[in-house]
Order: C-alpha cells, then structure tokens, then sequence
C-alpha cells in the first residue's frame, strides 16, 4: 500500500492482482472511498465516527466470512 497527496487529500491505493476489486480511500473532513479503477465513478462517504466504527469491525475480524 503506498500513500500520496493529491490536492491536499492523502490518497492510499493498493496493487490489484489480475484486476481484481479494489478501493481508495482519501480522509478528507469526511473519508470517501472509491473503486480505483473507476476514479470519475461514484463514491462512498463515511463521518470520521462511521469510519471509526468500520475499521474496529475490521480489525476484529466482523467481516471475515471464510
């Protein structure tokens, strides 16, 4: 995963394999998140409070399906 800036907004992308699903997220004053293959698509948003809850549901594991 690397980072950059753009236009102020820190922009976090990660390398898909075979074209796979993937997202962006930027944290603006709210985070917005976006699939990085379709950069003028539309997006998500999220308060810093929703998106706090969605990271701890990820880190302890709430999404793991297998």
């Amino acid at each position: 995963m690397n980072g950059s800036s753009l236009n102020g907004m820190v922009r976090f992308t990660r390398a898909c394999e075979g074209g796979g699903a993937c997202v962006e997220a930027g944290k603006l004053e709210l985070v917005a998140m976006r699939d990085s293959k379709s950069p003028d698509g539309p997006y998500l948003t999220f308060d810093l409070t929703e998106w706090d809850v969605f990271v701890r549901a990820v880190k302890a594991g709430e999404f793991d399906f297998s």
